[in-house]
């Protein structure tokens, strides 16, 4: 999986003799029996998208475009009991993507959904000024103390109608169009690399308003070449300004955050490398950057991956997670080639595994205006493990949410090639690993990782994708004839036995729904989220039907068959794919390119990362994939028009960003919850901005943002499909 050039399949052969050791040590299965059968189900009919993009501000007042991100408005169920086909029937897929005829799920409604959670009831909402479109009284805006409002559970508000649900849409597509809106730019890998390596993890990107014009832009990152930075116009259009980021493209990009760290306004940046400093990208007021990483401590050095902004300490200013991977290169320098930097040459797969260095993982906190909004790093005495004081556990990919909703940041760290971990803040910035008692059988070999409410109950729910457990198929075994929505009891895929592992963690994607009162309980196979050789995951509502669905992007690329990005439509208490139905898969350009070559053989789609942006303003969200070598697609939603959205862009008082909030939204008679994140993805942040869709709601009764630190504000009557600002009293 990991060698490049022709070397993969020697790399996959040692990961192989070193399963049983693995199983060994975390207590796999040692049964055989066939895959459970799993067909995709639904069905599809009418919506659409409304547009807008004057907004109504809390607080403060702006003009800014809308986008969208959905809540679900269903309960998870348990999983049930399956029927165990014949061993044969393990050996049928689909190979030009996941929906393979033994993906089976259970029968579902055709609405898809299940009663919402109401867990909240506005005051005076009858008293309310209505909004327009200019022309009515502004939005009644509410502070509150923090005291919690009444519950109607489930109930309607006085003169509220319950709007039903939406079928599916038909008739929606994604139109690929980056070159056309012009956004031309292609990843690069390092070059002259002989040995398989980590490196072939590839590189991330962002997205979101950066320059505080209204319209969402985008930054992409590669390990060869300029670092992509494009602007967007408004009109669906963007303007190249990479030459504003050069100083990027000296070394191995690997990761991007977003956030106002010194909260004068705008936008900064951070970036992690491999084996170069990080770089911190203070913007000016004209829209340039200087990198302030050495002068505010933070230029560490190390095998980098995920990092993330967000408020740990609940100081008012944004501190900074690091997450730090296996030491996976040697000291060779291996020189500049062109437009590429000169690097530090892989180690193979099988050093690498055998071997127990790791980058620690920082936890930079910051220490505010009086010192200049420099950093100190704290991670080993705040219980943050992968720090070098307390162990050597090197992770992957990092998800900052309130998983207890106590008002403070927690951790999820997801680790490629061992043990994920959960961690709970204390509410001053120290952390304990709660592991074994919130979500016990974490992935083994998970990649990526992202905390959103699935369910709509107001809690995050995390779903961690499994590329690793993947990796027992043999390069040359076409996808066909293995069975992509099935989880095995160990690593060594159906030698192992179909099941879950009953003594250890989940070798497969694991997704874990908060449980009222206790641990976390994991539902992935009834939701059918289990999937084949997955990278990162966008959760959004792409259909704006109140839930959020996930895009996954998927596939090694060569020598492995292509395997498709999937898109995962939420049912309400199921996830079905739909990638073929609206255009994704094949995807732009095609599964297999002919006329380039890779390894000496046809190049093979695969992508790393993507991030959701609503590019040309239209209320539903588009998709930013970034390829493995190949140029990044900018896929335009074209869902029909005919669901309504909100987009809530929040300002806080300190932080400026503030990452953990919770936004409440009342509408046909439904309440919906998102948190206002930070980065989410592998290596990825989208924009900084929360997304609903409303389904076929016209009017909304209110909006709620409980805020980090226990205050709440109310905004009565906004107006559908516009964008939302929220500034804290």
């Amino acid at each position: 999986m990991w060698t490049v050039d022709g070397c993969r399949s020697v790399a996959q052969a040692s990961v192989l003799a070193l399963a049983a050791l693995l199983c060994a040590l975390m207590g796999c299965a040692n049964s055989s029996s066939a895959p459970q059968d799993k067909t995709d189900s639904g069905s599809g009919t009418d919506g659409g998208n409304g547009s807008g993009a004057d907004s109504v501000a809390g607080g403060d007042s702006a003009d800014a475009v809308g986008i969208d991100v959905g809540v679900d408005v269903s309960d998870g169920f348990d999983a049930a009991s399956a029927d165990v086909p014949p061993m044969h029937d393990m050996m049928t897929g689909d190979s030009a993507g996941q929906d393979a005829a033994s993906d089976t799920v259970a029968d579902v409604a055709a609405d898809g959904s299940a009663d919402v959670a109401a867990d909240a009831v506005a005051d005076a909402v009858a008293d309310a000024d209505p909004v327009g479109d200019g022309d009515a009284a502004p939005a009644d805006i509410e502070a509150s103390d923090g005291e919690a409002d009444g519950s109607t559970d489930g109930g309607l508000l006085p003169g509220e109608d319950l709007v039903p649900l939406l079928p599916e849409p038909t008739a929606w597509k994604f139109s690929e169009v980056a070159v056309a809106s012009g956004v031309k730019w292609a990843h690069e890998r390092i070059k002259n690399d002989e040995i398989t390596s980590l490196y072939e993890h590839g590189s991330g990107l962002a997205s979101g308003d950066f320059n505080g014009d209204g319209h969402d832009d985008l930054l992409l990152l590669k390990q060869c070449g300029p670092t992509g930075y494009f602007l967007g116009k408004g009109d669906g259009t963007f303007a190249d300004k990479s030459s504003l980021l050069t100083m990027l493209n000296d070394g191995v990009r690997a990761a991007v955050t977003h956030g106002d760290y010194d909260n004068d306004g705008d936008t900064d940046f951070f970036v992690t490398f491999v084996r170069r400093p990080c770089a911190l990208l203070r913007q000016n007021a004209d829209g340039t950057f200087t990198d302030v990483a050495a002068a505010a401590g933070v230029d560490a050095v190390g095998h980098f991956g995920a990092a993330a902004f967000a408020d740990l300490d609940r100081d008012g200013f944004l501190d900074i997670v690091v997450i730090g991977n296996r030491s996976y290169t040697e000291e060779t320098l291996m020189p500049a080639v062109g437009g590429c930097p000169a690097y530090k040459k892989g180690k193979s797969i099988m050093t690498m595994m055998m071997s127990t260095g790791a980058d620690a993982s920082l936890m930079l906190r910051n220490l505010g205006p009086k010192a200049g909004f420099a950093f100190t790093n704290v991670a080993a005495t705040s219980g943050m493990l992968g720090a070098a004081a307390v162990d050597q556990r090197p992770f992957t990919d990092v998800s900052v949410s309130d998983l207890d909703r106590d008002g403070d940041p927690d951790l999820v760290l997801a680790d490629a090639f061992g043990l994920s971990a959960t961690l709970l803040n204390d509410g001053k910035g120290h952390f304990k690993d709660a592991t074994p008692t919130l979500m016990p059988q974490l992935s083994y070999g998970a990649v990526a990782v992202t905390c959103s409410d699935l369910d709509n109950e107001g809690y995050p729910d995390c779903l961690l994708t499994d590329m690793h457990s993947d990796m027992w198929a043999p390069d040359s075994m076409p996808l066909s004839a293995i069975a992509t929505a099935v989880r095995y009891k160990g690593f060594m895929g159906p030698m192992d036995g179909i099941g879950d592992n009953p003594t250890g963690p989940l070798f497969g994607n694991s997704l874990w729904f908060h449980k009222p009162g206790g641990p976390y309980s994991e539902k992935s196979m009834a939701w059918q989220v289990e999937t084949y050789q997955p990278w990162g995951h966008v959760p959004a509502d792409f259909d704006n039907d109140g839930d959020l669905d996930v895009f996954v992007v998927s596939g090694m690329s060569n020598p492995y068959p292509y395997v498709a990005n999937l898109m995962l439509v939420n049912l309400g208490a199921v996830m079905v794919k739909r990638q073929t139905q609206v255009g994704l898969d094949p995807p732009a350009d095609g599964a297999v390119i002919a006329n380039k070559l890779l390894m000496g053989a046809p190049y093979v789609m695969s992508a790393r990362a993507a991030a959701t942006i609503d590019f040309d303003g239209d209320g539903d969200l588009d998709l930013a994939v970034l390829n493995w070598q190949h140029r990044v697609h900018l896929y335009r939603n074209d869902l029909p028009k005919g669901r309504s959205w909100l987009d809530v862009k929040l300002q806080g008082k300190a932080p400026r960003d503030p990452f953990g909030a919770w936004v409440e939204v009342r509408a046909g008679g439904r309440t919906y919850w998102r948190a206002l994140d930070s980065a989410q993805g592998y290596l990825t942040q989208s924009a900084r901005s929360v997304h609903f869709g409303l389904g076929g709601a016209k009017a909304i009764a209110y909006v709620t943002v409980h805020w980090p630190d226990g205050t709440k504000t109310k905004v009565v009557a906004p107006p559908a499909n516009k964008t939302l600002v929220v500034g804290q009293p």
